[in-house]
């Protein structure tokens, strides 16, 4: 997001989104994680992680169209609002299926991945952003969905 945001930022020349942008992001998981939390959800976390990885990757597509500073901010709302649920739920999954005693450690990893993931992201973009808009774009989207189709590959290993 930091990347993108730059590259929009440059691109429509409003020095602001640069910042505002990855803050809309953490605004909409915000609001993401209040709405998730309010209620309890029925199924079980994996059909939760299944669904909120389903919406992030579906809220980066708002971002392909190299959109102008207020859609960009608004677009940055949508992948944000399914953030915090789909960590929610990886939490959650997680701890169910950690062995007896071994929760931190495979939370630690758990954190480790988000966090190699985003690094991958971040230089992965740095690359892309040179050939434009769209392809600094499609790298959040990739990630996104590359994670999505992994979670449905494996899904069946998830406890129900």
């Amino acid at each position: 997001m930091n990347v993108l945001a730059l590259s929009l930022g440059d691109r429509h020349h409003p020095g602001w989104l640069a910042g505002t942008m990855p803050a809309a992001l953490s605004f909409g998981s915000v609001l993401g994680d209040l709405a998730y939390g309010r209620r309890a959800w029925p199924g079980p976390p994996a059909r939760h992680l299944v669904a909120a990885s389903v919406g992030f990757a579906a809220g980066w597509t708002a971002l392909l169209s190299d959109p102008v500073p207020a859609v960009a901010l608004l677009g940055a709302l949508l992948p944000g609002s399914f953030l915090a649920p789909l960590l929610a739920a990886a939490f959650q999954s997680v701890e169910r299926l950690s062995p007896e005693g071994e929760l931190a450690e495979s939370s630690g990893w758990l954190v480790a991945c988000v966090g190699v993931g985003q690094a991958a992201g971040t230089a992965l973009t740095s690359l892309a952003v040179a050939a434009g808009p769209l392809p600094a774009a499609l790298v959040p989207l990739a990630g996104a969905t590359g994670a999505l189709w992994l979670l449905r590959r494996f899904h069946h290993l998830l406890p129900s």
